[in-house]
């Protein structure tokens, strides 16, 4: 995998998220509840998370110079000064942005809203499986901000 491949495989994330939220905002707040829709929920935060993890992994691939034609691996990220399994092969989007911003100075990850700063520490690709709830309009904002990192990279 090439570290372009992370952008492309955010922006598939940003497509499906999408087509979720729409089917979600399509909901009547009446029936906003329910297994149905508390696993399209679930599945905007999962997919969220992600787009937040690829953007940031392609943007630190970016920032530290890895080579545009060689695959990820240990190899290729400790050329550039990178540990690849304890530093970038990691789903935690605080370490992650704290590589990122080891290179770049600026607040990427997080911003001045505590809750949403809350969900976003919370964020692990094994909620999923665990079939935790969460707020609607907590995810929706998590949303966006997956969305403005996106744009951002």
């Amino acid at each position: 995998m090439k570290y372009q491949d992370f952008h492309s495989i955010a922006k598939k994330h940003s497509n499906a998220c999408k087509v979720l939220r729409d089917k979600i905002e399509s909901v009547s707040e009446e029936n906003r509840s329910g297994v149905i829709f508390d696993s399209w929920v679930l599945s905007l935060y999962y997919l969220s998370g992600y787009i937040i993890e690829c953007s940031i992994k392609f943007k630190i691939l970016e920032v530290f110079n890895h080579c545009k034609f060689s695959d990820v691996s240990d190899f290729s990220c400790e050329e550039i000064g990178i540990n690849y399994r304890k530093k970038f092969k990691t789903h935690n989007l605080n370490r992650l942005n704290d590589l990122l911003e080891s290179k770049i100075s600026g607040i990427f990850l997080k911003n001045c809203d505590t809750e949403l700063n809350g969900v976003i520490d919370s964020w692990d690709p094994v909620v999923r499986y665990e079939g935790i709830q969460f707020d609607y309009l907590d995810v929706l904002g998590f949303h966006d901000h997956s969305i403005s990192i996106l744009k951002k990279v």
